[in-house]
């Protein structure tokens, strides 16, 4: 229940407030319904499970990336987070924190940091955020698979943190841009 309510909310941000100066806004809403309908219907390819959101979104984020031209700064950066992402999941598994926090928002809370800090534009924030997630997802069911856990790709909840995760740098990144374009600071 908690996904339909953060993914309408998500649609409301977007139809009012999101992304005005991009053209990528209304490919964000289209793909957000999407994501809303789609969201239970699974796909297996291989040992893996996947929903049809998650298949999709990966292969849309790879294709907006080698579209988008990436430097090599921005490589290494992905790389990087996707790692930070596996490594992670792992230490969660095996840490008791779980107790008390869920993995979910603190795996997103120290990679949205990561983001935030290495990259000034929101495009790019929000690509390699994304992209190192839903690869980084991957390489985790890869890893578990080893030892015969099955996890499926893209659960609902796994979408909820990326898009409050989203949204939360949407926020911050404005927030810095008004901050910087404010007359009284400046």
């Amino acid at each position: 229940m908690a996904y339909y309510w953060v993914s309408w909310l998500s649609v409301v941000y977007f139809i009012f407030f999101g992304l005005e100066q991009h053209k990528i806004n209304q490919l964000i809403k289209v793909i957000l319904l999407f994501n809303i309908i789609f969201i239970h219907f699974q796909i297996e390819f291989g040992y893996f499970v996947g929903t049809l959101p998650y298949t999709y979104s990966f292969f849309l984020l790879w294709m907006f990336i080698f579209k988008y031209r990436f430097r090599i700064k921005h490589w290494i950066s992905l790389i990087c987070i996707m790692l930070a992402y596996t490594g992670l999941r792992y230490i969660l598994i095996t840490s008791p924190i779980w107790l008390f926090l869920n993995t979910y928002l603190l795996i997103h809370l120290v990679l949205m940091l990561m983001v935030i800090f290495i990259e000034r534009n929101l495009i790019t924030k929000l690509l390699l955020y994304t992209t190192s997630l839903l690869t980084g997802e991957i390489m985790f069911a890869y890893h578990v698979r080893v030892i015969g856990w099955d996890i499926i790709l893209g659960e609902p909840m796994f979408f909820v943190a990326l898009y409050i995760s989203m949204l939360l740098i949407i926020i911050f990144h404005q927030l810095i841009h008004h901050y910087k374009r404010s007359k009284i600071f400046g």
